[in-house]
């Protein structure tokens, strides 16, 4: 929370304005950049409406995203994390996929006769349970700069190419043979995949609520792209902001992260991606590991923030996206409705009408 005190806001680091104590509401940054929808890929990205610039990553100017952000990913500010993922994705089209392990793990196999799989309880009928199971280290990691490469499924011209579970988790056995994705999405596979609300990242089917204990592939109804992660172990490292590094090194290696909440007290963490795969992705590929202590990580898919801020921040959010929306429609929003730029290398920003940013989305004044 902010407190009168404090010079700086808590989150973003904004100075305090100068007539705080007048009581003015302050509903966002003085700053040219505003954010637009692009219909095409359902993506918003930012343009500056003094200089026609446009941009898919959130311009620091514009300060950290919001508490929540709803369905829609805005990105840290500032970040360049999205040109890094392109330019090392180009690396890895370049050589063949590794191969893992010599053979599927035997904790991935089936009892034979057990062909029955209960969704609910995620394990095939006549599995014996293991009050183990979960908390054991994993038995491999994924090393993405070193196993990283082509596969069949980037030769194959279908569209329907989803990411390999066993790659993310260091297993796969089949190496440049799979039939399925080795490495991370890009902006051309976050396109393609947010077309698909009923499949995840590794093309298994959603169900349409979380599960009790929020473990499994996720939900169709509620789009979750924060990751709730136990097991740290806050007293090992020198201070909660190396702890906090930490987790946007690694976290940071599967997808761009948004935003990461650690609560050193209770050593857990919340890590929001800017995309649903990429909280896909790391998930699985971060689960049951450890950092730089030897933890074993307890990743779940997180609950919606209870705090009063967060939910009015993510209603905030999605309105903003909604009416941006339908800017992009050519429908005119308010006074302030005017065409906004399309990105500046054309590659997918096609969209129309300019929203106003956060606190000011171009709805006008009220009569």
């Amino acid at each position: 929370p902010n407190y009168p005190n404090r010079n700086r806001c808590h989150r973003c680091r904004a100075k305090k304005p100068a007539d705080a104590e007048s009581g003015r509401i302050v509903h966002a940054r003085e700053t040219a950049w505003r954010e637009v929808f692009d219909p095409d890929s359902r993506r918003l990205y930012y343009v500056n409406s003094t200089t026609n610039e446009t941009q898919w990553e959130r311009p620091e100017a514009m300060g950290a995203a919001p508490h929540a952000t709803g369905w829609f990913g805005r990105g840290a500010a500032g970040s360049d994390a999205a040109n890094k993922y392109e330019e090392q994705n180009k690396s890895f089209l370049a050589r063949p996929a590794k191969k893992q392990a010599e053979n599927v793990s035997a904790k991935n196999t089936v009892l034979e006769g057990a062909n029955e799989y209960n969704i609910w309880y995620g394990k095939y009928m006549g599995d014996h349970w293991d009050n183990k199971r979960g908390k054991d280290p994993a038995e491999a990691r994924c090393d993405l700069m070193e196993e990283a490469g082509y596969t069949k499924a980037d030769k194959a011209s279908n569209s329907d190419k989803f990411f390999c579970l066993y790659f993310a988790k260091g297993q796969c056995a089949y190496g440049h043979q799979c039939n399925f994705l080795h490495r991370i999405p890009v902006k051309d596979d976050v396109t393609r995949l947010l077309l698909d609300e009923l499949r995840d990242a590794f093309g298994r089917n959603r169900h349409k609520d979380h599960r009790d204990d929020m473990d499994g592939i996720g939900c169709v109804m509620k789009p979750c792209r924060t990751l709730y992660v136990g097991g740290l172990q806050n007293r090992k490292y020198d201070s909660p902001q190396a702890l906090e590094a930490c987790l946007w090194k690694q976290f940071g290696e599967w997808g761009e992260v948004e935003n990461i909440n650690l609560i050193a007290r209770l050593s857990i963490a919340f890590v929001r991606y800017r995309y649903r795969c990429g909280a896909e992705i790391g998930r699985e590929a971060m689960g049951n590991q450890a950092l730089d202590h030897g933890e074993v990580l307890n990743i779940k898919w997180a609950y919606d923030d209870p705090n009063p801020v967060a939910i009015e921040a993510a209603k905030r959010a999605d309105v903003d996206a909604v009416v941006n929306m339908m800017a992009a429609k050519g429908v005119t929003i308010g006074v302030n409705g005017k065409p906004a730029p399309a990105l500046a290398d054309g590659a997918d920003g096609s969209a129309q009408g300019e929203g106003e940013g956060e606190g000011d989305i171009g709805i006008g004044p009220a009569a």
